[in-house]
């Protein structure tokens, strides 16, 4: 959802303007990498030893 999200704000806010995209820029590839692997050894899950 977030990756969408942040296509949606990329694309209709911070493109057009011409500045402040570069930080949406990296969220995106956060979201884009979390959507395709999951959250893995960076979830809360296996921080606190439970699997869902």
């Amino acid at each position: 959802m977030l990756f969408v999200q942040m296509i949606v704000i990329l694309v209709l806010v911070m493109i057009p303007r011409g500045t402040g995209f570069q930080l949406s820029t990296v969220w995106f590839g956060v979201f884009a990498y979390l959507s395709a692997h999951g959250s893995g050894r960076w979830s809360l899950d296996r921080l606190i030893g439970r699997q869902v």
